[in-house]
Order: C-alpha cells, then structure tokens, then sequence
C-alpha cells in the first residue's frame, strides 16, 4: 500500500495556507490542523466525528480514498445493499439488474448482526492464515538448522573415511565437500528466499488486518461495513496468493543424504567419485497430513483391538503377566518414580520418571532398556501426539513441552506456560487435554492457546481422558470417575457403588478404570475404561 509522508489540514489549505494536520476526521474525510481541530470538536456540526491521530494517516489514506460510495455505472450513491449477490447497489441498480432480489437497505445492512459477523470471520480467517505463516516459517527455519546439522554430520563421515585412504582421493574428497556445500547452500538459499516472500505476503494481510481494526474503531456503521466488505475482498485475493504459496513449501522438509560408494573400501584406483549427496523430502513433524494422522488411528485402534478382553463378570477377568521390566537397578542413585506411561509409534515403551533424575526412560518391545532422554525438569504424565512427537507435563515448571523423541537433540518443538501446575495429559482430536490445579482441566491446540476450561471437582486432576465429546477425569480420594459430556451442564458422577465401578492406580499413577455389568475394555493412553453395550 502506498503511504503519503506528509498530511495538511484541509480547512487550512482552502485559505491557500499550509499546516501540518496532527489529526484526521474520518467522516469529513480530511486532516486537521491544532486550531481547527479544537474549532472542529466545539462546533455543534462536527462536535461527534471520530478522528485519529496522523501517524496511521499513512496507511488508511490510500484506503479510505478508494472506499467509493457511488455507483460507478450510475453516479449515484451506494443506498442499498444486495444479499442475493453481496454487492452494494443505487437505486438504478436495484431497478435494472436486483429487481427479484433480497434487498437491504445499507443503513440498515451495517447495523445487521450479519456485518458484525462478517467482519469478526475476516478478523478470524486473518489471525488464522498468519499463524499459519508463522507456524511455517518456523519449520522452514528449523529445516536450515537441520541442513546444517546434517551437512557437519555427513562431512565428519566422508572426512573419516578419507583417512583410510591414499593421496589418490584428495581431488575425489574435493568434490565430494563442494558438491555437499553447494547442495546445502543452494536448498538454504531456496528456503530464505521462500521466507523473505512469504513475510512480504505476512506484512500485506498485518496491513489489512490493521485497517480493519481501525476502521472498527473510527468509522461510521456504513464506513466499517463498506470497509469490510473491501477489505474481505482484499484479504480473499492475497489469501489465494498466500494458500498456493504454503501449499507449495508446507508439504516437504529438505533432508541431505549421503550414499557412499562400497568400492571406495577396497581403495582401488577405478573409483572415479567419492560418492554423491541427494536431496529427500520428507513430511515436517509438526505437518502430518490428516489423512496418515486419521489411518495411524485407525490402525492403532485395529491393534488394540485384536487385545479387547469381552466378559459379562469383569471381577472374573485373570490378568495374564507378559513381559516383567525391571526398572529398579540403575546406575543413578536417586529412586525412581515411574508415572506417565505411552507406546510410541516403533511399539517402545516410553515413562515418565517423577523424580530428581529429570528424564524419561525408553523400553523396548521385549523389556530391555534402550535409552534415558534428559529433560529439564521433572516429568509427570506423558501423551503421544502424532509420528513420534510426544507432549510432557512438568507441574513443578507449571511447563508443557511438545518435542521430537527420534530426531538427534530432541529438539523441542513447543514450550506451553500454563498458569497452574500441569499434571495429567491427554492427547485427542488434535486437541490437548491438560490437569490443571484449581479445578480445572484446560483444553488448548498445540500451540498453546486454550481453547476451552473445563471445570472439576477435584482440586487437582491426575488423571484424564477424553473420547468424542466425553471428558473422563478421577478422584482417587473418593474412588470416583467424573463423566462430562460436552453436551451436559454438570459432571456425572459414575463411581456409584464402589465394588461396581472403581479406579485403581496405575504404575503409581492414577488411572481410570470403569466397569459396568457387560463391558468392552479398550486401552486408551494409559487409561484403561471399560464402557457399557
């Protein structure tokens, strides 16, 4: 948007004099200057005009002046409103073309609750996209820092390769580092040019989404829904622009690979290359599309599944010991306390130790110990989200944090202040489920924004689930499960008598375990609930 770097006062310029305008009349259209602007708020005339202050003059200017209130094809104004096409009309308008028409008069139009709602849709769709933007730019980011992790791990690889062979292959190690350099640097500078583009885009929709606010606050009923109107306009061409943009560079992360050629070990003079370096693209771990997120679940329920335990008496029910993990005898001296338990995608176990060590412990499939994961402080409760990132509750940092249990560093995807201790937490529908204390359980996305609170008995909930529209939470004091249905008003309490239903712990932590007369088990997280046929 063009912007003009100086602004006079109209009054003033009428008398062939030239002041500065400190302030603009939105409805006269005009800048004003110190003195006629007092004079302007005393007269009976113009005593109720909204102005600004000059310095967003530059912005809503070029704006404001091609907001036409006449028609083009008749020279008349703009005095009705056509829903039947959404598009302002004159009368000759309404006569010619919108006779058999829904039409409204503007004045009445703007002050419609269909123009508030149209105007909060656009303010909604604009934060959307720029998140979008940003959540983006943020894994185009972190696919530079990746290629150059991944070129310094390839280069210590061909370097300690090359140390077994003989003077013959410094020309090949040569080319080799060139043509991985230039690989890197090449996809890197794609990268930062896609994101300087893509924050020149980013700054037009701020600029939109910047007039749009304050014409929400300074323009008349008509001006906003006229402003509305153009600037939905606006906002759908660039959002078209933007849509192909991201679709083109949100799908695939850039990844260098190295293929070494064998015959380079027998040290023969017949190698004519050190090897070659490939390009692979490979989905973001913060961007799994819905259709593989939806057919993992589904194959994940088909799996479970094929381990449901069915019976008409559940105090009949023998459990059957698999697989013993010994987790006692490490080397570090503090105990562990084992809470939070998840299976990843690879079937590995994954704990939460709640105590000094600040770690997580991976199991494999047959119970031996694959590997510690240092965290920053003491985990609580675990859930897998999609791939293999997983979320992890910190009540003493009041701290969730989302990261990577694959990728080398673990590097952290998201970091989630809450404003209470966080402890239980439940992975579902894209949506996380998050104990709070103060008898609470907020419900946010992944980026961290609470989307809803859900209120609960408890003052603390350690445990939770979620399935459909149903909220699962206990009370281990009372031997109670709490049922909320999104749409109840109150929790339904089904723990009533206890040798029916009850809850039991689980791995020192407090999981939910519901039983009815005839009933399913189905595992869900590393909460068991059995509901009723």
């Amino acid at each position: 948007m063009a912007s003009t770097p100086f602004l006079f006062c109209g009054p003033c310029e009428t008398r062939k004099a030239h002041r500065q305008a400190m302030v603009w009349c939105s409805v006269c259209m005009e800048g004003l200057c110190k003195e006629c602007a007092e004079l302007h708020q005393s007269s009976k005339l113009s005593k109720d005009h909204t102005t600004f202050n000059e310095d967003i003059y530059p912005l809503l200017r070029p704006f404001l002046n091609d907001l036409t209130t006449e028609c083009y094809d008749h020279k008349k104004k703009f005095d009705f409103f056509c829903q039947s096409h959404s598009t302002l009309c004159c009368v000759n308008c309404v006569t010619d073309t919108h006779r058999q028409c829904d039409v409204k008069p503007v004045d009445d139009e703007s002050q419609s609750p269909r123009a508030s709602i149209a105007s909060t849709k656009l303010e909604d769709d604009l934060i959307s996209v720029l998140e979008r933007i940003e959540k983006i730019k943020c894994h185009r980011t972190d696919n530079i820092k990746l290629l150059n992790e991944q070129k310094d791990v390839l280069q210590s690889e061909i370097k300690n390769v090359r140390k077994a062979l003989n003077e013959h292959l410094d020309k090949l190690e040569k080319d080799i580092l060139d043509e991985l350099i230039v690989g890197e640097q090449k996809h890197s500078l794609d990268i930062a040019q896609f994101l300087f583009d893509i924050d020149t885009k980013k700054q037009q929709l701020v600029d939109i989404q910047t007039i749009s606010g304050c014409i929400k606050k300074i323009g008349s009923g008509v001006q906003t829904f006229l402003a509305s109107n153009k600037l939905e306009k606006m906002f759908s061409k660039e959002k078209r622009v933007i849509e192909a943009t991201l679709k083109e560079n949100e799908g695939e992360n850039l990844q260098l690979y190295l293929h070494l050629n064998t015959r380079i070990i027998s040290l023969t003079n017949d190698i004519k290359s050190f090897g070659s370096i490939d390009t692979q693209e490979k989905p973001p771990p913060t961007a799994i599309p819905e259709s593989v997120t939806r057919a993992e679940n589904r194959n994940s329920t088909k799996s479970i599944a094929s381990r449901v335990i069915e019976t008409t008496d559940p105090n009949r029910v023998m459990l059957k010991v698999i697989k013993k993990i010994k987790t006692c005898k490490r080397k570090s001296r503090i105990p562990i306390d084992l809470r939070g338990c998840v299976i990843l995608a690879d079937e590995k176990l994954l704990f939460a130790d709640w105590s000094d060590n600040k770690k997580l412990i991976m199991f494999n499939i047959d119970g031996t110990h694959n590997r510690d994961i240092g965290v920053t402080g003491k985990p609580y409760d675990i859930t897998r989200l999609d791939g293999d990132r997983i979320a992890v509750s910190f009540p003493e940092d009041n701290i969730v944090q989302i990261f990577d249990v694959v990728s080398n560093g673990y590097p952290i995807y998201q970091n989630i202040k809450m404003t209470d201790q966080c402890w239980a937490i439940f992975y579902n529908d894209e949506k996380l489920f998050v104990g709070c204390n103060g008898h609470k359980i907020q419900v946010m996305n992944l980026s961290g924004r609470i989307l809803q609170t859900v209120p609960a008995k408890v003052n603390t909930v350690y445990c939770v689930n979620a399935n459909n529209d149903c909220v699962y939470y206990s009370d281990e004091i009372n031997n109670t499960v709490y049922l909320l249905r999104s749409r109840r008003k109150r929790d339904m309490e089904i723990s009533r008598p206890v040798s029916q239903i009850s809850v039991c712990p689980c791995l020192q932590s407090r999981g939910i375990r519901v039983r009815g007369r005839k009933s399913l088990a189905k595992y869900l997280g590393n909460i068991f609930r059995w509901t009723t046929k």
